[in-house]
């Protein structure tokens, strides 16, 4: 099976000297719970009965329109992405992926990326033979845009799907979007034992101090309501993904300097928030500053961690379209629904379990170096 053009030269440079030396390479230990698909991460063939990908784009098109915008373009794809190593993940079709979720309500906190994970979700479950009714407000939650929340109910398997958005440029476009931290205390009170939240923040956040006023408050919300006991609902992190604009460290680097007309592959001096020279846009920061600020804090309570960050670096090319650095190809979304599928099951099965995999100890590294390469500096948007 080949890998990405760039996982090669990934692993060239990821264990010399100098880069280790350079990004304080180190395991992550204590008693938390990480969920870590290996690295790295390969495209392949879909299984006969994964899904239909054309039958897929257009129930995503639909509720691009009818919900939100994200999934208009649906660019088509052939294959999925996955870890090259599968002892501890694997994939799922869409019967398999209704059983999972039978008899669960499942709410996502967060941004446009759990959109997308939501829809396509949503779409995976149709495709199972499952018709469904979607609301979009609630009594109680008037005023807020539409595109802040969403629920989907399956009736077949009872299944609730239910989005609640929140993040600081949702607020910047005066869209009213919930405070996730206020969120995740209610909604943790009113989830069952099979019942699972997802939470995300993050990508809205492009400099240090709204990171730690936002998202490091989202954590340690999540970290205090986390449950004691096996009784509680199933309640998994999941890591911001990388962006990859022509910036410092990758991150959007502003309303002012306008779109991208491509987006840029991650250069060892991005990584380091040294990508411009003479120039800080947003900021010299770690191109994975959100997560290394939130993860700790997470780590602290042993809150599950869906680690995706690492294994999303080298994929620039896998971008919903040229100009948009930040959502994903629906290859990209697939895989990040396998790996909370992954998640879901091995903490349902698994209370306390450390490592999904035998070279626990040694992916916990990998997965916290940040990756370096040779390469082109720029490339072309989402290819097909």
């Amino acid at each position: 099976m080949a890998c990405h053009p760039a996982v090669a030269n990934v692993i060239v440079w990821l264990f010399t000297p100098a880069v280790v030396s350079a990004l304080r390479l180190h395991a992550v230990g204590g008693p938390s719970t990480f969920v870590s698909p290996s690295l790295p991460l390969v495209f392949s063939a879909p299984d006969n009965d994964a899904l239909d990908g054309k039958q897929l784009c257009e129930c995503i098109k639909k509720l691009s329109v009818l919900w939100h915008p994200l999934g208009v373009g649906c660019p088509e794809h052939s294959r999925l992405l996955e870890p090259a190593s599968q002892s501890s993940w694997h994939r799922h079709n869409v019967s398999q992926i209704a059983r999972i979720l039978e008899n669960r309500r499942v709410v996502f906190l967060g941004d446009s990326i759990l959109v997308q994970e939501v829809q396509q979700l949503a779409c995976l479950l149709e495709q199972s033979g499952q018709p469904y009714t979607l609301d979009f407000d609630q009594p109680h939650r008037k005023g807020h845009a539409k595109d802040m929340y969403a629920l989907f109910h399956f009736q077949t398997h009872n299944t609730t799907l239910e989005f609640i958005g929140g993040g600081l440029q949702w607020e910047f476009a005066g869209k009213r979007p919930y405070n996730l931290a206020n969120e995740v205390r209610q909604v943790v009170k009113t989830l069952g034992q099979r019942d699972v939240l997802e939470i995300n923040s993050g990508v809205h956040e492009n400099l240090e101090s709204d990171i730690l006023n936002n998202s490091v408050a989202v954590a340690h919300a999540v970290a205090a309501t986390m449950p004691k006991n096996a009784k509680g609902p199933v309640v998994l992190w999941r890591e911001t993904t990388p962006q990859h604009f022509q910036s410092s460290n990758g991150m959007y680097p502003g309303r002012g300097f306008g779109k991208p007309g491509r987006c840029s592959a991650m250069t060892p001096e991005m990584l380091l928030g040294k990508g411009l020279k003479g120039a800080c846009r947003p900021e010299c920061t770690h191109a994975n500053i959100r997560n290394e600020l939130t993860n700790p804090v997470l780590a602290e309570s042993s809150v599950p961690i869906l680690k995706v960050w690492q294994g999303l670096v080298p994929f620039y090319d896998q971008h919903l379209y040229a100009g948009d650095c930040t959502h994903w190809s629906r290859s990209v979304v697939h895989f990040l629904i396998e790996t909370f599928l992954n998640g879901l099951e091995a903490e349902s099965q698994a209370e306390g379990m450390q490592c999904l995999n035998s070279n626990c100890a040694m992916m916990q590294i990998y997965l916290q170096a940040s990756l370096a390469w040779e390469g082109p500096a720029e490339v072309g948007g989402a290819q097909e």
